[in-house]
């Protein structure tokens, strides 16, 4: 796996980030471990050499293990569901379509380091979204966080939660998935960070929220229009 690792700009944090003993990486899931092999050796190299303890926190963990491999420092896991599968090869089975997301290039749209979420390093995050927004009670609504931008929509949900909404959450993913068990439905769309690369959310049909808010870090024009028409979202735009 290739890493692009974004460091702090701030001279305190990247301080505390070079000293820093504990490392604990998260993931949705782990199959081998190469991925979280391969992260910790790219901060080791990356100035992160004091670090004597790993934790790896994910929701499924299938590697039996093999996350220590390639980690000198001591790991402890983390995960919700543990577990083993094996695959026996059918060649007859069609080759899947797959788009290539594997890209860690940056986007035509600039981001600005003034509204920085965490990508380069924080000590605390505002709940700043829409701070004037209003829902009424028992409104179904749903917030989608946009790619890696997701803390400051999830407060966001949270608050109108506390509202008196019928608040939802969710967010875009560069991750194709196939329709079947929990994935009834899907959307594609192209990402809003002008990489080129298609980008899907799940579950979120039209017409199914009262209000959809799509949540971007980039400027809203970048958020696809096919995606707001077919859902008929409002852009909120974390401004500087």
């Amino acid at each position: 796996s290739a890493h692009l690792l974004h460091m702090p700009i701030d001279s305190d944090i990247w301080e505390m980030m070079l000293h820093s003993r504990s490392l604990v990486l998260v993931d949705d899931e782990v199959s081998t471990g190469k991925t979280f092999g391969n992260l910790y050796r790219a901060l080791v190299d990356a100035g992160l050499s004091r670090i004597e303890r790993v934790v790896t926190c994910v929701l499924t963990d299938w590697s039996g293990g093999a996350v220590h491999d390639g980690i000198e420092a001591s790991v402890h896991r983390v995960s919700l569901l543990q577990g083993a599968y094996r695959f026996h090869e059918d060649i007859n089975a069609p080759l899947p379509d797959m788009p290539e997301v594997g890209i860690v290039a940056e986007g035509g749209w600039p981001l600005s380091p003034a509204k920085d979420w965490g990508r380069l390093g924080v000590r605390s995050v505002e709940d700043s979204l829409a701070p004037k927004l209003e829902v009424k009670p028992d409104e179904r609504v749903i917030v989608v966080g946009t790619s890696e931008f997701v803390w400051r929509p999830f407060l966001l949900a949270e608050r109108l939660e506390r509202a008196g909404a019928d608040a939802h959450f969710s967010a875009t993913s560069r991750s194709p998935i196939t329709l079947g068990h929990s994935i009834e439905h899907a959307l594609s769309f192209a990402d809003n960070y002008g990489l080129g690369i298609p980008n899907f959310l799940y579950n979120v049909r039209p017409g199914q929220f009262d209000r959809v808010l799509i949540c971007t870090e980039t400027p809203p024009q970048a958020v696809p229009a096919a995606l707001v028409d077919t859902l008929g979202a409002e852009v909120i735009f974390d401004e500087p």
